[in-house]
């Protein structure tokens, strides 16, 4: 007998994004810088991680997923 596993290979974050005037945010350019920060009182990044995506017709709901190194710069701190 054999079995398959499969693991996401990141975090996914759903949200939407409003501006000031409560309209969704709707750009062909949104860039998210996503941080993980030591849970210390230095507040240190550990990673951080840049995506852009295309928000145009979306009412301002998005998805990402932090880790899959697709369309991303991805840098880590030691």
């Amino acid at each position: 007998m054999s079995s398959v596993s499969w693991a996401a290979s990141g975090i996914t974050y759903h949200g939407r994004i409003v501006k000031p005037d409560n309209q969704p945010l709707e750009s062909a350019t949104t860039r998210f810088r996503i941080q993980i920060k030591a849970p210390d009182a230095g507040n240190c990044v550990l990673c951080e991680e840049e995506q852009t995506r295309n928000m145009l017709g979306s009412n301002g709901v998005f998805s990402i997923t932090i880790g899959d190194s697709t369309d991303t710069t991805i840098s880590y701190t030691r």
